[in-house]
């Protein structure tokens, strides 16, 4: 059994994944129990004195120059969570309430929120035990940590009757909730422990929680960035995943295309990301024959009849042929003027291209045919949806990165506020704006501006695998050559929908770290939006999918095209990473009842939905 040691300072996404994905257990560090300890003393022996801090014995936000006597702190931290419970729209998903759980408890593991050591506990029971809060998506700004959210998860934790958890199926709230706490989730509880919490003394008391809070606990509880870092976590992880795919179906439109892979030399990128991304394309398409350098020999006379006179050579080569290996438009073929000092005469009729050399030597002609390259045949390089691909799929890949290293920052913070921090061996209550999301609001807007180029790039391939004027052979919409343009549109609606996708991640992708809104009678004049910048990621990140599922859908009708025209297998025309890609899609299109290529329009969604069923399927593998 996976089980993650909470100690305050090594928390790491691959621990979220494990925690959130696949329900790793958690246990405490005996260090980070012995500082709560130390910091919990502190307060208390600082309530006894009489002293005054922010949030232990005063109001909140504006209300902060309001002292509250101790005896009513206990209902002060209650009435905190009550009052900041204000979350609206859908519950969020279990995964990210897990997340959010190790999160907050990881940085209470630090100590410098005050809480007593036993609040820990009550976040291990509920990860290990698998008791999912019902917490509402929406309602943080990401300033004063995620009140709303988080408030709702802590009256969880307590057991307060209003509410609501899904155990083993089932959802609990009321008495109910608090009879499950008592009497399964916590019961395992060392006495000492539920002594402290207060459970035993007044789990029965009508509308109260089972759970007593004291000083700082309900403040330190929801003055976090939990929330927001969790869905930003969430979002890393389903990206990093995703990727793999998204270079995938470059790989396959890069066969489709019979492209050039060039641009994915490693050696002329700086950029370790565009290396590491290029090396990975090259895998993919390792051993293609569609795809080629430019200076590759382009074996024209392989593909040519060969008809020698005592005064010409003409050459045939036919059409289908030429289309197949992405020798198109015809009139390249012309740039062959160039091997022979007296030109030659183009012509062609619906199926062949005629190639007259006058005056040639024979032999000297044979060798400087087998020596042609395709740049040669003004066949040198592809638009920027392919050719720029290792700079734009970099940038995203160092994006992932960026965004991780601050997200693993700021879950190993003291995300609090105030904090009880030891300075020259001496504790200080300190206040301060630990419990602000800028740094998180940022990571998610260069992540949503990552995702919206990378959203645009894949729209461009699908388009320029549609245009006749551009897939180099192919037909326009990529229509079977057997069926009737006008009577189908192939795959034409495609790129509307891969358009519509692109449209609305742009429009996403605008920055929410900019967009403050003053809170708390401008006592929070400055807000970071964390919240709502990491969220959004999740419908850009759905979007993205689709689109990686429409590309997937016009490269392999354009592969299967090539391999008809060329009248070969698939697997002796593709790399080996593509060879097994296709086989991958095109088995899960067959369980559908689709065959490819396309020959006449069918109902496309269900091919769409194949393709994206699919590939959930593979991020869930990875």
């Amino acid at each position: 059994m996976i089980r993650i040691v909470v100690d305050g300072h090594s928390l790491s996404i691959d621990h979220l994944e494990l925690i959130g994905y696949k329900k790793a257990s958690v246990e405490i560090s005996m260090e980070a129990l012995k500082r709560l300890e130390d910091t919990r003393r502190f307060i208390e022996d600082s309530v006894r004195r009489g002293e005054v801090f922010y949030g232990i014995t005063t109001g909140f936000g504006i209300l902060a120059s309001k002292i509250v006597e101790p005896d009513l702190a206990e209902q002060l931290q209650l009435n905190l969570l009550r009052s900041h419970s204000v979350g609206v729209g859908d519950y969020a998903p279990e995964p990210l309430i897990r997340m959010t759980m190790a999160i907050r408890m990881n940085t209470l593991a630090k100590g410098a929120s005050g809480v007593r050591p036993e609040i820990l506990y009550l976040f291990r029971e509920f990860l290990n035990r698998h008791v999912y809060p019902l917490v509402p998506i929406k309602g943080s700004v990401g300033a004063s940590g995620d009140l709303a959210p988080l408030s709702h998860l802590a009256l969880a934790l307590v057991g307060d009757p209003v509410a609501e958890v899904i155990y083993k199926g089932k959802k609990y709230s009321g008495e109910k909730l608090k009879e499950l706490l008592l009497e399964e989730v916590y019961a395992d509880l060392p006495d000492n422990v539920k002594k402290n919490l207060g459970i035993l003394e007044h789990n029965s008391r009508a509308n109260e929680p089972l759970i007593r809070l004291s000083y700082k606990e309900g403040l330190a509880l929801n003055n976090g960035t939990a929330f927001s870092a969790a869905l930003l976590a969430d979002g890393i992880i389903k990206l990093k995943k995703i990727l793999k795919l998204a270079t995938t179906s470059l790989a396959l439109s890069l066969e489709g295309l019979a492209g050039f892979k060039d641009p994915f030399t490693p050696e002329i990128l700086e950029s370790e990301y565009s290396r590491n991304f290029s090396k990975s394309v090259l895998e993919l398409i390792k051993g293609s024959k569609l795809v080629r350098s430019n200076s590759d020999t382009a074996n024209i006379a392989s593909i040519a009849r060969i008809e020698i006179s005592r005064d010409h050579v003409e050459m045939t080569l036919r059409k289908d042929i030429l289309r197949g290996y992405g020798i198109y438009p015809f009139e390249l073929l012309k740039n062959l003027s160039r091997l022979s000092s007296e030109g030659i005469d183009y012509y062609e009729d619906e199926n062949n291209v005629y190639l007259t050399f006058r005056e040639v030597n024979v032999d000297e002609l044979n060798d400087k045919l087998k020596s042609v390259a395709w740049k040669d045949l003004g066949l040198i390089q592809d638009p920027y949806s392919i050719r720029c691909s290792p700079q734009i799929y970099g940038s995203f890949l160092e994006a992932l990165d960026f965004a991780k290293n601050i997200l693993e920052r700021e879950i190993n913070t003291a995300c609090d506020n105030p904090l009880i921090v030891s300075i020259d061996e001496k504790y200080s209550v300190i206040s301060c704006g630990n419990f602000h999301g800028q740094a998180i609001g940022l990571a998610s807007d260069v992540l949503a501006i990552a995702i919206a180029t990378l959203s645009n790039i894949i729209e461009r391939r699908v388009q320029l695998l549609l245009d006749s004027r551009f897939n180099r052979g192919l037909t326009d919409c990529l229509i079977h050559p057997r069926s009737t343009p006008g009577v189908n549109s192939g795959l034409m609606m495609v790129q509307y929908t891969a358009a519509a996708l692109a449209a609305e991640n742009r429009a996403l992708a605008n920055s929410f770290s900019v967009h403050s809104i003053p809170t708390s009678a401008n006592q929070e004049d400055i807000v970071s939006m964390c919240t709502n910048a990491a969220l959004r990621l999740q419908d850009m990140i759905e979007n993205l999918i689709n689109a990686i599922s429409i590309e997937v859908v016009v490269a392999l009708q354009a592969i299967f095209l090539r391999a008809e025209i060329l009248k070969n297998k698939i697997e002796n025309l593709l790399g080996s990473g593509t060879r097994e890609a296709v086989k991958f899609f095109t088995e899960a299109v067959q369980e559908s009842g689709i065959s490819l290529p396309l020959k006449e329009d069918i109902y496309l969604k269900s091919y769409l939905d194949a393709v994206r069923d699919a590939i959930l399927r593979k991020l869930e593998e990875l």
